[in-house]
């Protein structure tokens, strides 16, 4: 893991065949204002299977973010 601790970014980098991503201080609440990326690198003919066991992010009211979980695959976006 690399941290940014200007920032407050964490990345990960998975090159393994399998594994379990979990978010930072899981699962008890994450911290406020932290930025976590998790890149999973894969031959271009592999098959990624995300499955989500505990999903819960908060809603800001303030601004139009909040919390997010962002997928890109190469140059395709997807927002859950």
């Amino acid at each position: 893991m690399v941290v940014d601790t200007e920032t407050d970014t964490y990345y990960d980098v998975f090159t393994a065949t399998s594994g379990l991503i979990n978010s930072p201080n899981y699962p008890q609440p994450y911290p406020s204002n932290v930025m976590k990326y998790y890149v999973i690198q894969a031959p271009s003919s592999a098959t990624i299977k995300l499955q989500f066991l505990d999903f819960d992010v908060f809603a800001s009211e303030y601004d139009s973010w909040g919390d997010y979980l962002w997928v890109r695959v190469e140059f395709l976006y997807i927002y859950i």
